[in-house]
């Protein structure tokens, strides 16, 4: 008999739940007595019946295995999916995942009552799950991941399982809270049906959690759960914790730091704010796995980890870290990745000789004396496999001792402002590299030979650097090379080795980005397995000689092909239509350049008329601060961080002699595109400058407008309006023809094209105004005729400018 005290707690809880729901109740009880009298009478035909009644509950099976597998003519040990203990011949584990199915759970698997392991994962169940599922006394695994089950709070008769080690409902659609507490439920039969009713209508994550002592895993991943419960932190026989894409927020939950047993903790994808503590190891000794990546967690990176010596993976990318990397994370002598970029770390300051650190120095020196570097413990990780650094503010070399680290795999170190050179030396440090991604830095040497020899290398992408060297054709003795980036540095080509046509030994390169290096070489035949694999081609102002040769018909992956601002000469081939996948042609059409010059022009002209029109001459003042527009407010690297994934490689659109553009969504919702200036060229700055003037002096419906800058010493940027047709490249090469581009919105009467405040109905010289502008378009017209020789010369443009001018001047000052 169940005792009153121990369900004291429930209060009002039960009260008010015990009147609403009085027939619940008792449904409740008489299913729950019935485990009583059923686990004494089933047999195997009873497993039979149930497994039948979950085949009849399947509206599709794709690979048809329960409808020609579970047939009754064969004994249900051998169906597919289903194992049968030695000694009573019973159903003891159901696994059928990833097949494919689609259906709901009926309650008859209840039945089951052998059942150790029940594997439903990644198929398409839906709705709710029977609460007939409490009679399976003997389940240590659950796993229903990746389905559509139900809308709402996850069943808190989960607690009702005494044996359960893992429980996985990682990818459905639970959601909630935990709002409502009740008492702990005891181990009675009848004061688990007692409690029930008090703990059935609890949201989210069930606090009764807590009571599964047994529980070793436990994943809730891909749900939109916001909170978990404290309750938690009381299975102390929890080893893995995983509540990654969800919806949490608020501070992060010190409570689950109370499991002593758990070895793997993941939150990542989730909204977690807040610091983290000093010694978060403490009573975590066995922890091996620390995910907290994409979340908003902020302060110092934990100082103290001499406890954590089992921690083997540290995951705190993409939060808002500041400061330094902690000296004494050298201690960490069996950690294997250690990702900490995206963050706004900087780096120790390090002490000057005389005694002041380089940081004091700076205030009373220069200022870019002050040099956050990367820690030389770094070195002491002799275990590490992973360095991910990649968008902090990372000043000067990395340490030395780092380069004696040979079981690292990927190096992440992309924007910062690290330099100094990589070992020269032929023999290669890092024999089991597959990625180094070190690009926007100020890197400079012979790099070509550090990284030749890396034979397990599928990316290199080191651009916006100062490396120089030779591209031979060794560096095509990387087999598994996909992704080839050396844009924005000094190399070179020697003519008299054939760097591209060893590239027909690369069958898995996909991109080559070669754009800004004064290669001065001939175009590849683009032969070999090159024609099935390659996506990406660039050599944009790498001073590229020679025919497009016909080959190029045969680069049937191609997607992109850049070859703007080279010598090259000859005819296009025809054999360029072929490219049927290309949706970004860049500089192959010589004819771009008229058009390219008659649009110039007419912006150019329609400053004249704004500037007219404003009766003043607009001023940058000579410090170059421009007054922007209010609704043109600043925004933060923070904010920007976020609009792109960290500037993720996904989110970029496309890179040029300035800098780089990445699509992005900020905060409000809004799309946008987002220009990032290389501040490693000195005349970045002023076209940032110049760029900020303009889009914010000009007014047009046709043209992009600047909706936010970010305008630092280390970092600038412009938020633009997104414009998702793509690029102007794209329409004119690949829809219009050019001069059909230009003249076709002409047809009609140029008062229904031009802007309404330039030429509005009360203007006193409308008349005067349209003439201008007819002239305007008839000269840009002139200048995009499809042959040089019919074109004017920009010396017949020069005359006429000045005439339309001057006309205009005079009808206005009259």
């Amino acid at each position: 008999m169940f005792n009153p005290q121990k369900v004291t707690h429930c209060g009002t809880c039960f009260i008010q739940l015990i009147m609403m729901k009085t027939m619940s109740m008792s449904i409740l009880i008489c299913s729950i007595m019935v485990t009583i009298i059923v686990s004494e009478t089933t047999n195997i035909t009873t497993d039979q019946s149930a497994l039948l009644v979950l085949k009849s509950h399947i509206t599709h099976d794709p690979q048809n295995i329960l409808s020609e597998n579970w047939s009754t003519s064969s004994s249900i040990c051998s169906w597919v999916g289903v194992t049968c203990g030695a000694k009573h011949k019973r159903v003891t584990m159901l696994n059928l995942s990833y097949i494919g199915l689609t259906g709901t759970v009926p309650p008859q698997l209840g039945n089951l009552t052998f059942l150790v392991e029940l594997r439903l994962e990644n198929n398409s169940f839906h709705g709710s799950l029977p609460v007939e599922l409490t009679r399976l006394r003997r389940l240590k695994m659950i796993n229903f991941g990746f389905n559509n089950l139900m809308k709402g709070e996850i069943p808190s008769w989960f607690g009702l399982f005494p044996k359960l080690e893992s429980l996985n409902l990682y990818g459905n659609q639970f959601t909630g809270d935990s709002n409502y507490h009740c008492a702990s439920l005891p181990l009675h039969i009848y004061i688990y049906i007692y409690l029930y009713v008090c703990i059935l209508y609890i949201t989210g994550i069930p606090r009764e959690i807590g009571n599964l002592t047994t529980l070793k895993e436990l994943y809730l991943d891909y749900n939109n759960l916001k909170e978990i419960p404290k309750e938690i932190g009381h299975v102390n026989s929890l080893e893995v914790l995983s509540i990654r894409y969800n919806a949490l927020t608020g501070p992060f939950p010190l409570f689950v730091l109370d499991i002593s047993s758990l070895k793997n903790l993941s939150f990542t994808y989730n909204n977690l704010s807040g610091s983290l503590p000093n010694s978060i190891c403490e009573s975590v000794p066995n922890l091996k796995l620390l995910a907290l990546a994409h979340n908003q967690l902020g302060g110092s990176i934990p100082s103290q980890w001499s406890q954590c010596k089992n921690l083997q993976f540290l995951l705190l990318s993409y939060n808002r870290f500041v400061g330094s990397i902690p000296r004494n994370i050298g201690n960490l002598t069996i950690l294997k990745e250690l990702y900490l970029g995206p963050n706004n770390l900087t780096g120790d300051v390090v002490e000057h000789k005389l005694g002041y650190s380089i940081q004091q120095l700076s205030c009373r020196i220069f200022p870019c004396l002050a040099r956050r570097i990367v820690p030389s413990e770094i070195g002491d990780l002799q275990n590490l496999e992973v360095l991910v650094l990649q968008v902090n503010h990372f000043i000067g070399p990395m340490p030395p001792k780092f380069f004696n680290i040979s079981s690292m795999r990927i190096i992440g170190l992309a924007v910062n402002h690290l330099s100094g050179q990589f070992p020269s030396h032929t023999s290669f440090l890092f024999p089991n590299l597959k990625q180094l991604v070190i690009g926007m830095n100020d890197f400079t040497g012979p790099i070509l030979n550090f990284i030749s020899n890396a034979s397990q290398l599928t990316q290199i992408d080191i651009p916006y650097n100062s490396f120089y060297g030779t591209v031979t054709s060794k560096l095509c003795s990387l087999r598994n090379i996909q992704w080839l980036n050396l844009a924005f540095n000094n190399f070179t080509i020697d003519s008299s080795d054939n760097f591209f046509t060893s590239l027909a030994d690369c069958k898995y390169l996909r991109l080559l980005e070669l754009e800004s290096n004064p290669l001065n070489a001939m175009l590849p035949d683009f032969g070999g397995n090159l024609s099935s694999s390659l996506q990406y081609f660039g050599v944009i102002n790498c001073s590229m000689k020679g025919n497009i040769p016909k080959q190029i018909g045969s680069l049937s992956s191609l997607i992109t092909l850049k070859l703007d601002d080279n010598d090259l000469t000859g005819s296009i081939p025809p054999t360029i239509g072929g490219l049927q996948k290309v949706q970004e042609t860049i500089g192959v059409l010589r004819i771009t350049l008229p058009v390219v010059s008659s649009i110039i022009l007419i912006l150019a002209l329609a400053c004249l008329f704004v500037r007219c029109k404003k009766d003043e001459t607009l001023k940058i003042s000579s410090e170059g601060n421009l007054k922007l527009p209010s609704t043109c407010r600043e925004i933060s690297h923070e904010e920007l961080l976020e609009a792109t994934n960290g500037f993720n490689e996904a989110n970029l659109l496309d890179t040029g002699s300035f800098g780089s553009v990445y699509e992005g969504k900020l905060n409000d919702g809004l799309h946008v595109a987002i220009k990032v200036f290389n501040l490693n060229f000195e005349k970045a700055c002023k076209s940032f400058d110049a760029e900020c003037e303009a889009l914010f002096n000009l007014h047009h419906r046709n043209l992009i407008k600047m909706l936010r800058t970010h305008n630092g010493n280390e970092f600038k940027a412009l938020v633009l309006q997104f414009m998702p047709m793509g690029s102007l490249e794209k329409w004119l090469h690949n829809y219009l023809s050019l001069r059909k581009w230009v003249r076709e919105p002409f047809s009609l009467e140029v008062t229904e094209v031009a802007d309404k405040e330039l030429l509005g109905e009360e203007k006193a010289h409308r008349s005067a105004i349209k003439v201008c502008l007819s002239s305007i378009m008839d000269l840009a017209l002139n200048c995009s005729l499809e042959t040089p020789e019919t074109r004017k010369t920009i010396k017949d443009v020069l005359i006429s400018l000045p005439k339309i001018s001057r006309f205009l001047k005079e009808i206005l000052y009259a």
